[in-house]
């Protein structure tokens, strides 16, 4: 089996800073970012950063923290991208799973909350930005990413740090 070097502390705690604020230092940054109460849906897409790795794929966020970013956004998330066949662990009345995948449905108009397997990341963010490109004025969504250095990352420039949780976080 193949091993990864370890991810050092850095990288798991370092937040994404949007290229529009890439002039900016981390401090002014998060200050900029802190005096913000509502952010927007419809004008760009949302993204949360999570430092830590989900240890099943049925895990999910509590739905107190789903509804206090939902109120973040300003809008209703109208589809859940990842939970399991039954819904059991579905955020959102409409949702997608196993047998009806995300990578198939259009999410082209719906608020979409993005939790998928930190795996599938890259595939899930390709898969969002083609329906975005189709309707992009009333399709957003907000994403759960790790704050790891990945492939993944070039498809986050423009997207908006709505959250980050420090190391260790439930």
């Amino acid at each position: 089996m193949k091993t990864h070097p370890p991810i050092s502390r850095t990288h798991l705690t370092r937040p994404l800073i949007p290229k529009d604020f890439a002039h900016l230092s981390l401090s002014q940054f998060r200050q900029r970012r802190a005096s913000k109460v509502v952010v927007p849906a419809q004008t760009v897409q949302t993204l949360i950063c999570a430092s830590r790795m989900r240890k099943k794929l049925s895990q999910c966020v509590a739905r107190e923290e789903f509804e206090r970013l939902q109120t973040l956004t300003g809008k209703t998330f109208s589809l859940d991208a990842m939970a399991d066949e039954s819904g059991n662990n579905a955020l959102c009345t409409q949702y997608c799973h196993k047998a009806n995948s995300f990578l198939k449905f259009n999410a082209s108009g719906h608020h979409v909350w993005i939790n998928p397997p930190y795996c599938l990341l890259d595939t899930f963010l390709k898969h969002y930005l083609k329906c975005k490109r189709t309707r992009p004025s009333d399709t957003s969504a907000c994403i759960v990413v790790p704050a790891w250095p990945g492939k993944f990352r070039k498809h986050l420039h423009g997207m908006t740090l709505l959250q980050e949780y420090p190391v260790g976080t439930n």
